[in-house]
């Protein structure tokens, strides 16, 4: 695999886990009444994939 297609492919896990975060976060805030900026949304949900990968156990299976 060359370097640009391993690049690409991190990107679209990034991205893609971070627009999900984003997603849910955005719908939580709707149910509660919660108002945030997209950016701010988008913070919050940079923060919760570092706190679940510091979360997850050493031996844990990654996901394909």
């Amino acid at each position: 695999m060359s370097d640009v297609a391993f690049e690409r492919i991190c990107d679209a896990i990034v991205t893609g886990e971070l627009e999900r975060l984003e997603h849910d976060l955005y719908l939580a805030d709707q149910r509660d009444g919660v108002i945030r900026t997209a950016s701010q949304r988008r913070a919050a949900a940079l923060v919760e994939m570092a706190t679940r990968s510091a979360a997850m156990p050493p031996d844990a299976r990654r996901p394909a």
